[in-house]
């Protein structure tokens, strides 16, 4: 459950980055 938790953090990172 960790990692799911890092992957979706990283996963918002990376949209961020796209986005802005």
């Amino acid at each position: 459950m960790k990692n799911n938790l890092f992957i979706s953090e990283l996963y918002l990172c990376m949209v961020c980055t796209t986005r802005g």
